[in-house]
């Protein structure tokens, strides 16, 4: 089970269940995995809560409207195949009527074998990262299709699902979104064959072999070499300081803007455009173009 199901969720449903509902009886109980976390981390843990409350409250979100929406606080549950199906400790019948449930499944079995050979092809994990198995498949895709998909032979359903990839693809505009309250700053698909005009900045976060886009002389571009998935966060760590020195260049620009662009528009281009924001961007929410503070 990952420590993300384990602990780090259920921390966080702890931290927003205190600081939205507060009034609302047990609902400040932190709920850990009951068989996989010992009395001792528990223990360590409502040690922390505290502060990571107040760090909570410091980020200044409209807690009222984030109370209005969620209705009621949430308790986490967890489904697997060895265990079953786990809920947590001290919740009767009454209790759960008041709280919302969040699932946690996670499809990987558990393997206590000590030789590889008895896995019988198995890799622990594997089931959970969904770039290793997906081929593409995302779950706005799975749920405008799920009709098709669900009857697909499994033989049948990789052919499918890139088919269904490479359509949305098709359908995506190079420029997809704007980030509020920045709108120079936007995030976009990264196009298989484009041509990038206009003034402004360009930075793309794909592999080292990925062909990049054409760019007249008016459009720099930053080729940030990122693999694709959990890689590519990796790989982005070493690559952001070169940003920086890049996004520099707006400075002497009348029309400023920033394109990121990655393979889904929705990855790394997010990390990207979330570190240009924490650096230049003032905590009003002001444009970055007056606001530049010490490099990355």
């Amino acid at each position: 089970m990952p420590d993300a199901f384990t602990r780090t969720i259920p921390i966080w449903c702890a931290v927003i269940n205190r600081t939205l509902f507060a009034d609302v009886e047990d609902a400040s109980t932190l709920h850990l995995m009951p068989t996989l976390t010992s009395d001792s981390e528990r223990v360590q843990v409502e040690a922390i809560m505290g502060d990571l409350v107040d760090s909570f409250k410091k980020l200044g979100l409209d807690l009222d409207l984030l109370r209005g929406r969620m209705k009621r606080p949430v308790y986490p549950c967890w489904r697997s195949p060895a265990l079953g199906q786990t809920s947590p400790k001290g919740l009767d019948e009454s209790t759960r009527n008041k709280f919302s449930c969040l699932w946690l499944l996670m499809p990987s079995k558990y393997q206590t074998a000590a030789t590889p050979e008895s896995y019988d092809g198995y890799i622990q994990g594997a089931g959970d990262d969904s770039e290793s198995w997906a081929h593409g498949l995302t779950p706005s895709l799975y749920w405008a299709h799920r009709e098709v998909l669900l009857v697909t032979s499994e033989e049948q359903l990789p052919d499918l699902v890139l088919s269904l990839r490479a359509e949305e693809v098709s359908m995506e505009a190079a420029w997809t979104m704007k980030l509020a309250p920045f709108p120079q700053i936007r995030l976009g698909v990264l196009p298989a064959s484009s041509e990038l005009t206009g003034s402004g900045l360009t930075i793309i976060c794909a592999p080292p072999s990925t062909s990049m886009p054409k760019t007249d002389g008016n459009r720099p571009l930053l080729h940030l070499k990122c693999r694709e998935g959990k890689l590519g966060s990796r790989d982005l760590r070493a690559e952001l300081p070169k940003v920086s020195t890049f996004v520099e260049v707006a400075k002497k620009r009348d029309s400023y803007d920033v394109c990121i662009l990655c393979a889904s528009g929705k990855d790394l281009s997010v990390g990207v455009a979330l570190a240009i924001i924490c650096v230049y961007g003032s905590e009003q929410g002001k444009s970055c173009k007056t606001s530049f503070r010490p490099a990355l």
